[in-house]
């Protein structure tokens, strides 16, 4: 399978949730989750859901794992691609996250993230791309994936992902 890039697009759309971006800054959940405990098989386990934010895109689902919060981000038009397709799109995804936040970006997010301040790491099943920040970050991580992910990557991804 060949690789392709997303492009390094600037963006300078306004975000057309506004409520749901003051709920997520916020940390006012829009949909309380069970406290049932997942494992999907990766470093993240026995994570409590806590809740999800809906936007236009899609949604984050909120967990929290240890001393983690744990942001997973699934993107709708993803969620109607085969596996073969959504699998690819999140390899394409996560490698452009990767290339524009290099020093935020692992494979290995729990351990990086308690290292630094948060990580981005690719994506399972439905999430297009995970973030991991512990809990004495938290608010400042809510900004800057305000102000980074949802405000410029998120466009650019789904625009990119529409021209394909």
């Amino acid at each position: 399978m060949t690789n392709i890039k997303l492009p390094n697009m600037t963006s300078n759309t306004t975000p057309i949730d506004l409520n749901a971006y003051k709920r997520f800054l916020d940390g006012e959940v829009e949909k309380h989750a069970s406290d049932t405990k997942i494992n999907n098989g990766t470093s993240i386990v026995n994570a409590v859901n806590v809740g999800s934010y809906s936007f236009s895109w899609g949604k984050i689902v909120e967990q929290l794992s240890g001393e983690f919060f744990i942001w997973k981000f699934q993107i709708s038009t993803l969620a109607r691609k085969s596996d073969g397709e959504r699998i690819y799109y999140q390899q394409q995804i996560f490698n452009y996250l990767q290339s524009k936040h290099p020093e935020h970006s692992s494979e290995h997010a729990i351990l990086v993230a308690g290292l630094h301040d948060k990580c981005i790491f690719l994506g399972i099943k439905d999430d297009a791309f995970i973030i991991a920040s512990p809990m004495q970050h938290e608010y400042k991580n809510r900004i800057w994936v305000h102000m980074h992910i949802l405000k410029k990557d998120i466009p650019e991804i789904l625009s990119n992902i529409n021209n394909t």
